[in-house]
């Protein structure tokens, strides 16, 4: 009986779509570090669209891909088109943030979203560094996966191709929506 019931968790785990779309890591992403469960997060502080103070953590509502960004690091500004893209394609099926860690603030960022042409995905900034250094990043670009109750589930550092076909399937799939 007890062999059964463990063949049945483990069957469960694997047919969870985190599980399943886990052990698939697209050839996009191939720095992609999963962890083996959801990391939950201190708070996070950062400012909103508007400017206003907020926590990252009470932000997803479902799976969101969160880019921590600064108009100075080149590999940042070569994968913003991506994540523009990233965030056209995921619909309604996961959200895509950037978060700028530029010292100047919102102006400097939006000033390089400007400067692209690109309005997406929302800006958000952290212009003191707290919520970067709450997360222990330590290099740029990083990408955060975090599920809906803000969560990390994944982090990517470098740049990446987050439009990618497969990147998409990929979290669409993580989000259980494939």
């Amino acid at each position: 009986m007890t062999n059964i019931k463990a063949l049945m968790t483990v069957l469960a785990l694997l047919a969870s779509p985190t599980m399943l779309a886990a052990q698939v890591i697209p050839e996009s992403l191939p720095k992609l570090l999963v962890h083996e469960a959801p990391k939950g997060l201190p708070p996070l502080p950062i400012s909103g669209p508007d400017g206003g103070a907020l926590f990252l953590n009470d932000l997803p509502e479902r799976l969101t891909i969160v880019n921590y960004w600064a108009t100075w690091c080149p590999p940042c500004r070569e994968e913003m088109p991506a994540l523009a893209r990233l965030d056209q394609a995921s619909g309604d099926d996961f959200d895509v943030i950037t978060v700028s860690t530029d010292r100047g603030g919102r102006d400097v960022a939006q000033a390089f979203y400007d400067e692209i042409g690109i309005s997406n995905p929302p800006l958000f900034t952290d212009a003191k560094g707290k919520s970067a250094r709450a997360l222990g990043i330590r290099g740029l670009p990083a990408t955060l996966i975090m599920n809906a109750k803000g969560e990390e589930l994944a982090r990517y550092y470098g740049p990446a191709e987050w439009d990618h076909e497969d990147v998409v399937a990929y979290l669409r799939a993580l989000a259980g929506k494939s």
